[in-house]
């Protein structure tokens, strides 16, 4: 549902997802991750804690988790409010540290669309 940009979702759903990003499961730190990338635009400012969280998990052993978290760091980088932060860097650090060719490849595309590489 928040994949299809449906403005009907309030910022409590980013918030009930964002305290899933730091789940036990696997699958619910990835589908967290990924609702919080679908909604960021949406609610810029808000995202303060979902991002120290996603930070957290891009050294998650987990593939699939490495994945969700890029999945919506690539989104938040993309907005004004982070494009213009430290954010930028941080995320391309974490790209070039990145091994795995699919999570490498969300970040590329953010930092390729933003200029930063």
């Amino acid at each position: 549902m928040t994949g299809k940009k449906l403005r009907l979702l309030s910022s409590d759903y980013l918030h009930f997802a964002e305290q899933y990003i730091l789940s036990d499961n696997n699958s619910c730190k990835r589908e967290a991750s990924r609702i919080v990338g679908n909604m960021a635009a949406d609610y810029p400012e808000e995202l303060e804690t979902a991002v120290s969280a996603l930070l957290k998990n891009t050294a998650d052993s987990g593939t699939v988790v490495r994945w969700g978290s890029a999945y919506a760091l690539e989104r938040i980088i993309m907005l004004e409010h982070y494009r213009n932060s430290g954010m930028v860097q941080t995320v391309r650090d974490i790209y070039e540290a990145e091994e795995e060719s699919g999570v490498k490849n969300q970040y590329k595309k953010a930092l390729r669309k933003i200029k930063a590489i």
